[in-house]
């Protein structure tokens, strides 16, 4: 009896190191296909000198001769180019993309010293790999991409300096936190009218009070668990997200590891709390609140179903109708939002019509 117990277990475990092993084989044969390059095209990464540190960014293009596309995440400090490596490629056949880890996260964690990302710090970061990016590939604009946070720093980017930019696209595009704030109450007190729980909580929801309120906090959480979908990077993206890991030429197990440890990883938190210990004051301070006249087009996707008191899609669309530009749309995606973000075959048909109508068409 003793003699079959010890042989199923050797066996168990000669499986489970096959099972291992062609893993390993299936991902490096995927991770291979990546890495190679089109012809005529680019498929690289590496680490470039920006505002006085180092930083990551991949490249990807079926052809040089693209316009280069830069693409900002968001966050604050929310990288994803563990896994978005198959829509960077979808995109790469009308731009060559640049994905850009920004300081102190990503790829670019712990490579050297941590310090508070201000304002001032972001927007020259901004200014900087623009001037790099386009000094490299020897063009006098870029196209700018830029989802959630990195939606405002990309339109402070094109308000500072419209010279720079063919055009700019947000993905779940967020305005300041009161007015997100404010937006999603008037939609929830709508929507939830005959439901006297929400409505109590709803009342007691101050849009004006978003810092320091351990009361509003809970309250706050509290109405996103009942009101909110639940939206992720897993369930909103169009494409495999494990499997887009495991064959992303550019990722290692740290990577996607970071991805979820500053959920849980008290170093991991540590660092980004020192990054940006106020996401909302980063956002509202970085966003061109002034601004109600951009000097390039602008176009926007949204998520119909982004309710979330920090993004609420309502209070976006309140700015966007505010503004003018030579050119300007509204695009919208059935999900939250994460969605707007990760739905690459929507986000590659806009990229590409943004092209025709400000790139090949000029």
């Amino acid at each position: 009896m003793l003699k079959k117990v010890l042989k199923g277990i050797k066996w168990f475990f000669i499986s489970l190191l096959g099972i291992i092993v062609l893993f390993i084989l299936i991902c490096m044969i995927g991770r291979g296909i990546n890495r190679i390059t089109p012809k005529n095209g680019i498929n690289e990464s590496k680490y470039i000198d920006i505002n006085g540190t180092k930083q990551w960014i991949s490249i990807y293009s079926e052809n040089k001769d693209n316009p280069v596309l830069l693409y900002i995440h968001g966050g604050p400090f929310y990288p994803t180019s563990a896994v978005d490596f198959p829509m960077m490629k979808k995109l790469g056949k009308d731009y060559t993309v640049v994905n850009w880890d920004q300081r102190g996260v990503g790829h670019n964690y712990k490579i050297g010293p941590v310090e508070e990302a201000t304002p001032e710090i972001m927007i020259k970061d901004g200014q900087e790999i623009t001037k790099y990016l386009k000094e490299t590939f020897g063009v006098d604009k870029i196209m700018l991409w830029g989802s959630s946070w990195g939606s405002a720093l990309g339109e402070r980017l094109i308000s500072e300096n419209p010279e720079n930019y063919y055009a700019f696209l947000g993905t779940s595009a967020v305005w300041t936190t009161v007015e997100k704030r404010k937006a999603f109450k008037e939609e929830m007190l709508e929507k939830y009218k005959d439901d006297k729980e929400v409505q109590e909580l709803l009342n007691r929801f101050d849009p004006e009070v978003i810092h320091e309120d351990e009361a509003q906090h809970e309250l706050t959480r509290e109405l996103r668990k009942r009101c909110c979908e639940d939206d992720n990077l897993t369930n909103s993206a169009d494409f495999n997200i494990w499997t887009s890991f495991m064959f992303n030429p550019y990722a290692s197990p740290k990577q996607i590891y970071l991805m979820f440890a500053v959920y849980f990883d008290k170093d991991v938190m540590a660092n980004r709390n020192t990054l940006t210990p106020d996401d909302a004051k980063l956002i509202d301070t970085v966003f061109p609140t002034d601004v109600t006249e951009y000097e390039i087009p602008v176009y926007y996707l949204l998520g119909k179903k982004d309710e979330q008191p920090g993004t609420n899609y309502k209070a976006m669309e309140k700015y966007i109708n505010s503004i003018s530009a030579p050119d300007k749309e509204i695009r919208y995606v059935d999900g939250g939002h994460f969605a707007a973000t990760i739905q690459s075959e929507t986000i590659k048909d806009y990229l590409h019509d943004i092209k025709e109508k400000n790139i090949l068409n000029k």
